[in-house]
């Protein structure tokens, strides 16, 4: 259509064009020559050409105009037609949505009802159960009402007999005589009574032990002192000789002894006084539970004089094994100490042996020799 407009222009130019050539041939007719003749025929050609050709574009024209509005009418009818169309598209689109909804609706309508039918089905199976529940129970009821008839019957015998078994309990009861009360105090149990003898068995071993074992400190610190003396004899000898005094010689020994029972004495009543004492009580506990928790604290009196008559037993006992060896001479500790005597009895014979580490000397008797 823009060509054909082209077109037309282009016509409607070429036409004004030769209007304005026929208006110049015309401004050059002068006269009535010959030649001014040929031009005013000239022009007359022109002019019917011109009118031709205007014709022919207003047809043109009217033609253009024409075809421009049925094209008018028809892009406004398209354009009518598009909406037309979008719109019944969005109406299909619409129903489309529309029908989805609607099959998901009848989908889940259809899901509904399978599930109304199968809970249908379960009630009425849950129905015919309790109609079978029913009879069963029905016949549980009357079975148990006839129980309850017979054991009504054997229960009114039995309070009944009840009866008269509380009506002579009462009758007992109100025979009996007045009962008499005893109170005892904790004195009077068995475990307050035990756990009182055994504290007194253990105060009394308590007493006695410790002489026991002071006895047995000296005896064990006498039989120590003397034997480490002995063997140092000759040692004692050789200090007495060089010049140094009985106290000299005897303060090594009961330095010794008094820092070895000074240090037994504190390690003793450190531990002694809690290890101990814990063992029995916790024995003690285990027979009974119920005592209170029991504190052992350190006596300190108790400590001076076990440590005080632990250093006497075992400074005497040094001072006895000592008080022999420092009495002699040093001539006399510097040699060997002298042999004990040993006899020995055979059958038949009567033998004196002696042996030392110089000499071995068998005295035999006479009467034996003579056998």
């Amino acid at each position: 259509m823009a060509v054909y407009r082209t077109e037309l222009d282009q016509g409607w130019d070429g036409y004004q064009t030769l209007l304005k050539n026929i208006e110049a041939l015309k401004a050059q007719v002068s006269g009535e020559t010959e030649q001014d003749q040929e031009l005013s025929q000239k022009i007359r050609e022109l002019e019917a050409q011109a009118q031709e050709t205007k014709q022919t574009l207003d047809a043109k024209e009217q033609d253009y105009q024409t075809k421009k509005s049925e094209l008018d009418t028809a892009k406004q009818q398209l354009t009518n037609g598009k909406a037309e169309l979008d719109q019944a598209k969005a109406q299909l689109d619409a129903s489309e949505i529309k029908l989805s909804s609607a099959a998901a609706s009848i989908e889940s309508g259809q899901k509904q009802l399978d599930a109304g039918k199968a809970e249908l089905e379960a009630q009425e199976q849950t129905l015919k159960n309790g109609e079978v529940e029913i009879a069963e129970n029905e016949a549980k009821l009357a079975d148990a009402r006839k129980e309850y008839e017979e054991g009504k019957k054997t229960s009114e015998a039995e309070i009944a007999k009840g009866e008269k078994k509380l009506a002579d309990a009462g009758k007992q009861i109100s025979q009996i005589k007045n009962p008499k009360w005893y109170l005892y105090d904790r004195s009077t149990l068995t475990e307050y009574d035990g756990f009182g003898e055994n504290a007194d068995r253990m105060r009394a071993i308590g007493k006695v032990f410790p002489v026991m074992f002071f006895l047995v400190a000296a005896l064990i610190s006498l039989t120590g002192m003397t034997r480490m003396v002995e063997e140092q004899r000759i040692e004692i000898g050789t200090m007495k000789a060089l010049g140094y005094g009985n106290f000299s010689i005897a303060s090594k020994y009961l330095g010794y002894a008094f820092l070895a029972t000074a240090g037994g004495s504190v390690l003793g009543v450190l531990v002694g006084e809690k290890i101990l004492p814990y063992i029995i009580i916790y024995a003690y506990e285990i027979m009974y539970p119920h005592i209170p928790k029991i504190y052992v604290p350190y006596h300190m009196s108790y400590a001076v004089m076990a440590s005080a008559a632990s250093i006497a037993c075992t400074m005497g006992a040094t001072l006895a094994s000592c008080y022999k060896e420092l009495a002699a001479e040093p001539a006399v500790l510097m040699r060997p100490p002298a042999p004990k005597k040993r006899a020995e009895s055979f059958p038949g014979k009567n033998r004196i042996h002696l042996e030392t580490d110089e000499f071995h000397l068998e005295i035999h008797d006479q009467e034996s020799d003579a056998l």
